[in-house]
């Protein structure tokens, strides 16, 4: 069977089970994460994680040894792909977690010496850690011990976010199970969508947790409605788009899947919106929050004028120019997009900064105007890529319907039931 991605989801089911029994064995858990985990990664440290800080610091001055590594062989790679920067890796590609893996697990070995105490006194899935406290211990000492694991690569804990858990307690959130819990009246839809949406912000502005709207969108998605229903229901998503940018993804996805299902849905309302969020976030160099926006433009097919879209293509971000051209290609920007900026990359020094991605795709789709893809032909890495037809951005794709996202999600899950029935063995 195959997945979406190279690397397995998180196994939450794995995670519960592995976190009952750390219940069982500890009265008091330290619960943290680490701060701004792949922005803030020090690339050399692959190479401490690998293969040692204190053999690679002593071995420093022997570059041939040093050089013939494959943590140092990984740094330089990253560092090569980000304007020889070393601090950060890239957010999203497959390649960037299981980088950090190999430094969460360096990290992991700081914690605990050996294997049987690992898995019997803590988990971490990705940069989350609950930690069992031994009796006897102080929280001090705890919180002592993943600070110093933490700082020896560079990295933080958050504070904020750091807590000391006394087991017992529902291993849910209460916001979850209300959330999961709220019923929906199919005769009564408005009052039911009113009840519900006001309950999530309510619960969201007590606890200042995004995810909290993020999961009640998600869940909003499977709701039964009519026509007359979703007008306001895309009304209170474009509320929560507006609120909280977290939760973006999910409300650009639940309108794109009723748009599916129900065609021109307040076209002019959802047009406002996406303007409103480029001019807020554009100028700020948020590319997160305007790739969204203009995923969803994209999506509805929704035509601008190109000085609506102005902010978007004084922005370098791969991502954002792309959608943008795509969105060009479309016929949905009058006049057509913006190249000027984005032009000065479509070389071969393009190829080796942050925009790589837009040097590469650009020429590969035939989406520059008046430029030639030589550059990439000619490049001894690109070059090879491009003649084998290999694509980063799927201008084809589209936001998945409910039904069948939920069938891809079951089969994902037996998937990964599958592969971890046996895990132990290997172990």
């Amino acid at each position: 069977m195959r997945g979406d991605r190279a690397i397995l989801p998180v196994n939450y089911s794995e995670i519960n089970r592995r976190r009952a029994r750390l219940r069982a064995r500890y009265t008091r858990i330290l619960a943290s994460d680490i701060s701004r985990f792949y922005p803030s990664i020090y690339t050399h440290s692959i190479t401490w994680a690998l293969h040692g800080k204190e053999w690679t610091k002593k071995n420093l001055n022997n570059k041939a040894l040093i050089q013939a590594t494959l943590g140092d062989k990984l740094d330089r790679a990253v560092r090569q792909g980000q304007d020889n920067q070393t601090i950060g890796i890239p957010v999203g590609p497959e390649t960037s977690r299981i980088l950090a893996e190999i430094i969460a697990v360096g990290i992991d070995k700081e914690l605990f010496r050996d294997r049987e105490s690992a898995a019997a006194q803590g988990l971490r899935y990705v940069d989350d850690y609950s930690i069992g406290i031994p009796e006897g211990h102080s929280d001090d000492s705890a919180v002592a011990n993943l600070v110093g694991a933490l700082a020896k690569y560079g990295l933080e804990f958050q504070a904020e976010k750091t807590s000391v858990e006394i087991t017992g307690y529902d291993e849910r959130p209460s916001w979850v199970r209300i959330i999961q819990k709220f019923p929906f009246d199919r005769s009564q839809p408005e009052n039911s969508l009113r009840d519900y949406f006001d309950e999530l912000i309510s619960q969201y502005s007590a606890l200042k947790r995004d995810e909290i709207l993020t999961y009640g969108v998600k869940r909003s998605r499977a709701f039964v409605l009519y026509y007359g229903s979703v007008v306001y229901y895309i009304d209170r998503l474009l509320h929560i788009g507006r609120l909280c940018a977290d939760a973006l993804p999910a409300v650009v996805q639940a309108i794109l899947d009723r748009n599916q299902r129900h065609a021109n849905l307040r076209l002019d309302e959802l047009r406002k919106f996406v303007i409103d969020m480029i001019e807020r976030h554009a100028p700020l160099r948020r590319s997160f929050e305007v790739v969204w926006a203009l995923f969803l433009a994209r999506g509805l097919g929704l035509s601008f004028k190109r000085s609506e879209l102005a902010p978007v293509f004084d922005m370098e971000s791969s991502i954002a120019a792309l959608v943008a051209m795509d969105m060009d290609a479309r016929g949905q920007i009058a006049s057509g997009a913006d190249q000027k900026l984005w032009k000065s990359y479509a070389n071969a020094d393009g190829l080796s900064s942050e925009m790589w991605l837009l040097a590469y795709e650009a020429a590969k789709k035939g989406w520059w105007k008046g430029v030639s893809d030589a550059y990439v032909k000619g490049n001894p890495l690109f070059g090879p890529m491009l003649a084998r037809d290999v694509f980063f951005y799927d201008e084809t794709r589209n936001v998945s319907k409910t039904l069948a996202e939920l069938a891809r999600q079951q089969l994902e899950r037996r998937r990964i039931a599958m592969m971890f029935r046996n895990l132990p063995n290997y172990l």
